[in-house]
Order: C-alpha cells, then sequence, then structure tokens
C-alpha cells in the first residue's frame, strides 16, 4: 500500500516538473472473466492495487491543478499522427 502511494506521488511530482496539462490513465472497469479462465484471471487481477493507485493519483491531480483522464482501454494503443 505504501510504495503504491509513493509511486502516485512520484508520477504527479514528475508531471508537474514537466509542466504536463494531464495524467491519462486506462480505465479498467469490468475486466473479470465470465468463465473459468485461470490465466486471464492471474492476468487482471494481479496484488497491484490499482483502483488506490488509481484514486490517488486523482485526488493529487485535483490538488495541483492538473488534469485527470481515464481512457477506455481499445483507445491507448493509438498512435498519433505526427
Amino acid at each position: 500500500t505504501h510504495e503504491c502511494i509513493e509511486l502516485a506521488h512520484y508520477f504527479v511530482k514528475q508531471a508537474k516538473a514537466q509542466h504536463c496539462e494531464a495524467i491519462a490513465i486506462e480505465k479498467l472497469t469490468g475486466m473479470k472473466s465470465q468463465g473459468n479462465n485461470k490465466h486471464f484471471n492471474r492476468s487482471v487481477n494481479n496484488d497491484f492495487k490499482r483502483n488506490l493507485f488509481r484514486d490517488t493519483i486523482e485526488k493529487l491531480c485535483a490538488i495541483n491543478n492538473i488534469r485527470f483522464i481515464e481512457i477506455l482501454p481499445q483507445y491507448t494503443s493509438l498512435t498519433m499522427p505526427e
């Protein structure tokens, strides 16, 4: 838990130092497997406390006037035109 909170603080601190306007993360709600797929469940439901990490970043973004954006997973792999 402590490491998760420290990591969130580090990311927001770096975003502030780089004068970023926003921090964007994937919106991963609803990622539970419908069947008994052990491999899928292990890869998605690991020990990383994602909700704590997300909530901490969102709170720190509000304090530091940085926009917090959650992006749907299907749009995180798109390449932007140069």
